[in-house]
């Protein structure tokens, strides 16, 4: 399986995808560009398929079918590939997240579209790989440095989300830790979901459960006519 990776991240938008017409050829820019994305594509893949104490960085060469010489020099340590992997899917879940809720219609921008986006997350490849660090940042650094910038960067970005389109929500005492509670709720759920295989329809129907206690629980009136500002 691949994950596709935004590469803009990695080089500068202007020149990352112009081709040395000159020459026939892509310019060095491109040609790093699409090298990173390779690397960084089959390290996600890896932590999805054989999680991370099989990530090694032979591993990753040969799932990018690119030589040695090219993740030494792109991605030297195993620590440099995992923190560039890392700031990755700090950015690309947010966009993602904000791709599937700037789609709806305006009467269907929610806090429960809001939850079903989130939960339809978690369950992706792209969250399986964050699981995967997190396991292993009880132990290793590297994936801990990942772990503890990725979960800062959720926290706010999730409540910059709520102000922005939400404002209602403020009105809430203590929203920040409810919201807290349904990111640790839903991740937990994610992970035990991700373990026992299988069994999808009672997974969400555990979701659905959650969703329903928590609305009842903060307040059906002010949930329920909560619409998002854009």
């Amino acid at each position: 399986m691949i994950v596709a990776l935004d590469i803009d991240k990695f080089v500068d938008s202007d020149v990352s995808g112009r081709v040395d017409k000159r020459r026939g050829r892509r310019s060095q820019p491109e040609r790093t560009a699409v090298m990173q994305k390779r690397l960084l594509e089959a390290t996600v893949e890896s932590l999805v398929d054989v999680g991370w104490a099989r990530t090694t960085l032979p591993e990753v060469v040969k799932r990018a079918g690119v030589a040695r010489g090219a993740q030494v020099h792109h991605f030297p340590t195993k620590s440099s590939l995992i923190q560039a992997v890392g700031k990755h899917l700090i950015s690309t879940s947010r966009r993602d997240f904000e791709s599937y809720f700037q789609s709806l219609a305006p009467d269907e921008k929610s806090i429960q579209s809001a939850l079903d986006g989130l939960w339809s997350m978690l369950k992706t490849p792209t969250w399986i790989a964050i699981m995967e660090l997190g396991i292993a940042s009880r132990t290793e650094e590297s994936a801990s440095a990942v772990i503890v910038d990725f979960i800062k960067n959720v926290d706010e970005n999730i409540m910059e989300f709520v102000k922005l389109n939400f404002g209602e929500l403020g009105k809430i005492d203590e929203v920040e830790m409810v919201l807290k509670v349904v990111i640790a709720f839903l991740s937990g759920l994610a992970l035990e979901r991700t373990i026992v295989a299988n069994e999808d329809d009672k997974y969400d129907r555990v979701y659905k459960f959650f969703k329903s206690a928590l609305i009842s629980g903060m307040g059906s009136n002010l949930i329920e006519n909560t619409k998002g500002e854009k």
